[in-house]
């Protein structure tokens, strides 16, 4: 297994031992993304260099995937940080933009949806020290590529640095193995539509250290189970470590 993907499915697996709630969650969402943020420095550094920078959101017009413990770290988040007028505007925001992912869901894809995600303002992420791991891999070496993606004249987003994609796939992947590991919903889902539901119940964690389906109806329709089942088969020791 990739070193950061061990380490993510250690540190998750370690934490949910120690306690299996939103503190501990939060705690460990915090250490995992700490490495990442470190990680995709140095891979910066060691270049190519990619174009994001403070003030350009080009890439914040497609949805976004997380796992669930992302959704329930960023409910957290705003609750603690956001007035009920902002969460008024924003829980606005996000009804608006959950019913564009209607056609596209009812089509079984995601792939081309152009929508604006409620949390940009004034082409800044109002969540950016929060944002999944998702939004933290995502680069471009150039911002042409990112314009021509944004408008959909490409199907695809431009040239990356690799290597960024890689750590935050790997920390993801690793998660994913220690959430599965743990009987839990390792689950890809939409983030604004699990967001709403997080938000609806205060007592979400709860419900999904429970195991409660809470979230099942924003899993994303490119999601398969059986990945992360078989990754666990075949790594898992005969004394169930990896």
């Amino acid at each position: 297994m990739h070193g950061l993907a061990r380490f993510a499915e250690r540190t998750f697996r370690k934490g949910l031992v120690e306690g299996q709630g939103l503190v501990h969650l939060k705690q460990i969402t915090e250490t995992i993304r700490s490495v990442a943020d470190d990680e995709m420095e140095g891979a910066q550094r060691a270049g190519p260099q990619v174009a994001c920078k403070k003030g350009c959101g080009h890439c914040c017009h497609q949805p976004v995937s997380v796992n669930i413990p992302e959704v329930l770290y960023l409910a957290s988040y705003i609750r603690e940080n956001y007035s009920p007028e902002e969460l008024s505007q924003l829980r606005s925001r996000m009804s608006e933009y959950a019913k564009t992912l209607i056609p596209f869901r009812e089509e079984g894809r995601l792939v081309g949806c152009n929508t604006t995600c409620p949390f940009l303002k004034d082409d800044m992420c109002s969540i950016f020290v929060a944002r999944p791991m998702a939004c933290r891999s995502y680069n471009a070496v150039d911002v042409k590529d990112c314009i021509l993606f944004e408008s959909r004249e490409a199907d695809l987003p431009g040239l990356q640095n690799g290597q960024q994609v890689v750590i935050g796939n790997q920390l993801l992947f690793g998660t994913a193995l220690a959430l599965y590991e743990a009987n839990l919903q390792a689950a890809k889902v939409e983030m604004i539509p699990a967001l709403e539901i997080a938000l609806d119940h205060e007592d979400a964690a709860e419900k999904y250290f429970a195991n409660e389906p809470l979230f099942d109806s924003t899993i994303t329709p490119d999601y398969d189970p059986k990945i992360i089942a078989e990754a666990a088969k075949t790594m898992a020791s005969p004394d169930g470590s990896f």
